[in-house]
């Protein structure tokens, strides 16, 4: 990602904000940087700063059954689920699971609600 970002300041190509889709986590639902791929965001971030580009990271709301939040999400009732109480899960890219955005006792997962 720097080495395009250090092109198109080479090239002096307008860029103003660089986007990060999917798969930038270990598990969908864990919400950090995959440390092997990405082992010093906040490194990368400062400099694409530096380069005055901003970046925009996509965070999915599904929650795979690996991640280690699953289990705290499900008993807090922070996952969606069908009108008789039944979990709604997709299989894409393992077992997941959507997070209720809207959830009225929704707070973040440090335990605060």
């Amino acid at each position: 990602m720097l080495e395009v970002a250090r092109e198109y300041r080479r090239r002096n190509l307008p860029l103003s904000v660089m986007v990060i889709d999917f798969f930038h986590w270990p598990n969908q639902g864990t919400w950090c940087f995959e440390p092997v791929d990405w082992p010093d965001p906040q490194a990368m971030v400062d400099e694409l700063e530096s380069l005055g580009i901003k970046l925009m990271v996509s965070v999915w709301p599904t929650v795979e059954a690996r991640s280690p939040l699953f289990p705290q999400m499900k008993a807090k009732g922070w996952l969606v689920t069908s009108d008789r109480g039944v979990q709604v899960n997709l299989d894409f890219m393992g077992n997941t699971t959507f997070f209720d955005a809207t959830h009225r006792r929704r707070a973040s997962l440090s335990g605060r609600q």
